[in-house]
């Protein structure tokens, strides 16, 4: 809340009117638009550096589906994992992904549709940061600085 004056009522602002929107949901599917997402120049460009190059477009799919589904089941498990940030007027959600390693390299976004997540473009782990603290503070430890 902000103070517009002194002695005035606080400006309220809110980003939805549902609160289930800043909440992951573990009954949705996440659709992936992989070809969309490793075709673009940008997010290839944030996607780590050994799996770049000719010969590993196969590895590089693979990594990713699998760094998908494990984001599903982990935020699944434990709806904090997936941290909601404001895009364009509408509610996404942030889904860490490891392709690597122990530690997410990735960020993928996640819009709700009706009845699934659909997921178009990843995002560095300073771009998530800076996205997510717009809403609040982020508490999950991937996301922390």
């Amino acid at each position: 809340m902000a103070l517009s004056e002194v002695g005035e009522r606080p400006t309220r602002i809110h980003y939805t009117d549902n609160p289930a929107d800043i909440i992951y949901d573990f009954h949705l599917r996440v659709r992936q638009n992989i070809d969309h997402i490793l075709g673009d120049e940008n997010n290839l460009a944030r996607i780590p550096e050994q799996l770049h190059g000719k010969g590993n477009e196969c590895l590089l799919r693979r990594a990713f589906e699998g760094a998908v589904a494990e984001a599903e089941c982990r935020a699944a498990a434990n709806y904090t994992i997936a941290v909601p940030q404001c895009y364009n007027g509408r509610i996404q959600l942030l889904l860490p992904l490891r392709l690597t390693g122990g530690q997410p390299e990735l960020v993928l976004t996640i819009c709700r549709e009706d009845g699934f997540y659909s997921a178009r473009t990843c995002l560095t782990l300073d771009m998530a940061y800076n996205n997510a603290r717009q809403i609040c503070c982020p508490m999950a430890s991937w996301l922390a600085k």
